[in-house]
């Protein structure tokens, strides 16, 4: 029987998008590189000035700011079922997966991702 090539709590794609995201804590732990949060801007000519780019409407298990969700159709091979990835739109993380695919087009149970 063939197994899952994802998982939740770790990157659909190994390095993410563009190879650059690891997860050294292994599985269902934060995803670095992140976002910058709280630290001085260097590049501005005035002195003391912070920058914050951990602003989210949603924040995933991996950490990073998002106001959006990639949703990834694949199949669940321990349920013989199509399923819908509801992961990070920065590095894939997978937070969750809605069984049948389908289903997460409902706009009463998932107004979230179809919003």
């Amino acid at each position: 029987m063939a197994t899952n090539r994802w998982q939740i709590g770790a990157l659909y794609q190994p390095g993410g998008p563009n190879g650059i995201f690891t997860q050294p804590g292994g599985i269902g732990t934060a995803v670095y590189p992140t976002q910058q949060n709280s630290q001085p801007w260097l590049d501005w000519p005035v002195v003391g000035l912070i920058i914050n780019e951990y602003v989210p409407w949603w924040s995933p298990g991996c950490g990073h700011s998002i106001k959006t969700w990639k949703v990834i159709k694949e199949w669940d091979y321990e349920t013989s079922i199509s399923v819908a990835l509801v992961c990070c739109e920065v590095c894939t993380y997978v937070q969750s997966k809605v069984e049948p695919f389908e289903e997460w087009l409902n706009p009463i149970q998932y107004a979230i991702l179809i919003a």
